[in-house]
């Protein structure tokens, strides 16, 4: 079964899917994207060359546009063989889930979707895999990580401990680690002693880190709402986390950690305060609780400005 994989490039419900994709095709290629290139991508790869190729085209964790969702619904060939599966409300409030092909929740029995969780769903259906301890696991805990309720509900380590793991080593070595994991034991989800080493090592010096950034943290406001914005091309998704366990009577109800190498703007609610309405008046999409958005060329000439003041 040849598979082509479109996959959300920056956490670990983008590497979810394509540990799954892994277990079960042939040949893969995986094209990592974000929902600002994913409709270049796709042109470049599938819409330009031999569609042909491919028995299955999944995009997983993003959305094209409805221009591109237009197209391959009056194509028939692409009709048959493309599937996307996305759980990012703002995608399912502009009507896309009109399409066949494409699966747009936010919500099931279990709690809230993401990416891997849904594509899992239809992985079983097919029979592409059969289920095992392990692998259920691995795909609850990346569905307890990318919507927070790992912290919020669960108040399980265990998913962190993924998302620690994937920001050290990486894409690649993340999926690759993930599908040994899996193969070598399908009863049990347990990291290596290595990777606990790894781990231990990665949380001593996360908390350092975000000690030091939210110590010079620069207080900003948007439409009124009270905020604090931290540069920082690491760990993105722990100083929430530290900030809530830290400053309990804190009165910033979000955080915009500006990653300059990547370009992006990245924005995490505190204390449960829902960014949805904040990230889509920037020009942004995610979760609830997280979002994001790319920086323009403007933006970056005044920080750099800012910065060399500073």
């Amino acid at each position: 079964m040849n598979i082509l994989l479109f996959t959300h490039e920056i956490d670990i419900d983008g590497m979810g899917s394509a540990v799954l994709a892994h277990l079960f095709a042939q040949t893969l290629k995986i094209q990592f994207c974000e929902t600002e290139n994913i409709d270049k991508k796709f042109e470049e790869v599938v819409l330009k060359k031999n569609k042909s190729l491919w028995d299955y085209i999944f995009i997983t964790d993003t959305c094209p546009s409805m221009e591109i969702l237009e197209i391959i619904d009056r194509d028939s060939v692409l009709k048959n063989k493309v599937f996307v599966f996305d759980h990012h409300k703002n995608q399912l409030t502009q009507g896309k889930n009109k399409f066949s092909f494409v699966t747009l929740q936010v919500e099931d029995k279990n709690g809230l979707c993401c990416g891997t969780s849904l594509f899992y769903k239809f992985v079983l259906e097919k029979q592409f895999l059969n289920s095992w301890p392990s692998l259920d696991l691995f795909v609850e805990y990346t569905r307890q990580y990318d919507t927070w309720e790992w912290m919020d509900k669960y108040h399980s380590e265990l998913p962190h401990e993924m998302t620690i793991l994937y920001d050290y080593i990486g894409n690649e070595e993340y999926i690759l680690e993930m599908k040994k994991m899996l193969e070598d034991n399908h009863e049990v989800f347990e990291f290596s002693d290595f990777n606990k080493r790894v781990i231990q090592y990665e949380k001593k010096r996360i908390k350092q880190i975000c000690s030091e950034k939210i110590n010079s943290i620069i207080l900003t406001e948007i439409n009124g709402i009270s905020g604090g914005i931290i540069f920082s091309e690491q760990y993105i998704n722990e100083f929430r986390e530290y900030y809530e366990k830290n400053y309990l009577k804190g009165n910033l109800k979000f955080l915009m950690i500006i990653d300059l190498e990547k370009r992006k703007i990245f924005f995490r609610g505190i204390h449960k305060f829902i960014t949805t309405d904040l990230v889509l008046s920037q020009g942004g999409s995610g979760n609830p609780y997280t979002g994001s958005r790319n920086l323009t060329r403007e933006e970056l000439k005044q920080i750099s400005e800012f910065l060399i003041k500073k």
